[in-house]
């Protein structure tokens, strides 16, 4: 019995890792510009990649930079160093990571969790998040413009396939640096800030050390 039960959780473990999507956010461009799945929505979205970058630390990310008609979309995927787990909720580190005020906070299913508030430029800002799991992994879409995000956000609430391709695509090139339109901060500030990690060793702060 205990021997099925293993395998069991053996061949879970392998599912969950081959339907990403079910417990994250995944961008991948095609043909028809990009598809965007999470839990069980698959999208088309009309959009155009502008580029990527790299930013390492405690906290490393994957961002990448995507337009829509006229409004910039940030994909950002995050990892945790393998020495750290995360001593705050994805919530948490969302509200955080954000300064979110006037905060509204939605779950779309178990691994999924729409966010909107104003961030720390004073704007407003709509986000998808999931995360973290076993990997101590998040993935975050997000934007200062609401339609297309609040539209995946239901679509990832629901369900289901989105035939329709949501926004279209654009030949206008941003004329403000790319830069200007990142709401989150994972820097060092952060985790002393809000001590949102800790050593795996002693459950000791980043930066205690």
């Amino acid at each position: 019995m205990l021997r099925i039960i293993t395998l069991s959780l053996i061949a879970l473990f392998f599912v969950g890792c081959t339907s990403g999507s079910l417990t994250s956010i995944n961008l991948a461009s095609n043909s028809g510009g990009v598809s965007f799945k999470a839990a069980e929505c698959q999208s088309q979205l009309g959009a155009k990649y502008l580029r990527g970058e790299q930013q390492s630390g405690r906290i490393s990310v994957k961002r990448s930079f995507y337009q829509i008609e006229d409004d910039i979309f940030v994909y950002e995927r995050g990892r945790l160093d393998d020495n750290f787990v995360f001593s705050v909720s994805l919530d948490s580190l969302v509200h955080f990571a954000f300064e979110l005020k006037k905060q509204k906070t939605s779950s779309l299913g178990n691994f999924h969790t729409y966010f909107e508030g104003i961030s720390r430029t004073g704007k407003p800002v709509y986000i998808i998040a999931a995360g973290f799991g076993v990997f101590e992994s998040f993935e975050l879409f997000y934007s200062d413009s609401e339609y297309v995000i609040k539209e995946l956000a239901s679509c990832v609430r629901a369900g289901g396939e989105r035939e329709a391709v949501l926004g279209a695509f654009t030949a206008d090139i941003p004329t403000a640096p790319l830069s200007s339109y990142i709401r989150s901060d994972f820097s060092a500030a952060l985790f002393f800030k809000y001590d949102i990690i800790s050593s795996k060793g002693n459950g000791e702060r980043y930066l205690s050390r």
